[in-house]
């Protein structure tokens, strides 16, 4: 079968992944977490001279956050979950609304003094900016204590999936 045309999106995912693969398993022998390869592969691209466009970061950070929902659904027991789906999606909705709306009170004080106009649209925004967790620090944390089986890890891991699952849309 004869090759086509390269896709430069492809080449380029290859060779950050190959790059962080390639720090993450030398930091690995120091005792290093692999999200610090990933932030030394976005330094070491930047330095380099490297930059993309806004279409190829949009592509790459969905990508991310897809492989992010499958590792995190690969840790879901789903017994145990099925058991706790009303609270981890109470506390992932109220999670939700109550920093959105606390970060965009919040907006009202910050925004003007950086010299921003401050309407709904950009509170809002500003809250839901600021209301989202980062996943993939809670999911080591939860691996590295090992607490991913027990009760609050389940929770915390249906709050982290209706998140980004939010992220999504």
């Amino acid at each position: 079968m004869g090759g086509g045309g390269e896709d430069p999106f492809i080449q380029g995912l290859g060779f950050l992944l190959d790059l962080s693969a390639f720090l993450a398993l030398g930091l690995s022998y120091i005792g290093q977490s692999s999200i610090v390869a990933f932030i030394l592969t976005g330094v070491i691209v930047t330095l380099a001279g490297g930059k993309a466009e806004a279409t190829t970061l949009g592509h790459v950070s969905e990508v991310g956050i897809i492989v992010l929902l499958f590792m995190a659904g690969l840790e879901v027991d789903l017994g145990a979950f099925l058991k706790n789906w009303k609270a981890a999606v109470i506390i992932g909705i109220g999670q939700i609304v109550s920093t959105t709306v606390f970060f965009a009170a919040m907006a009202v004080w910050i925004l003007p003094a950086i010299g921003e106009e401050v309407n709904m649209n950009s509170a809002t925004y500003f809250g839901l900016c600021l209301c989202f967790s980062s996943t993939i620090l809670v999911l080591g944390y939860l691996k590295e204590t090992k607490s991913m089986g027990t009760l609050h890890g389940q929770l915390c891991l249906g709050t982290l999936v209706l998140q980004d699952g939010e992220l999504l849309f």
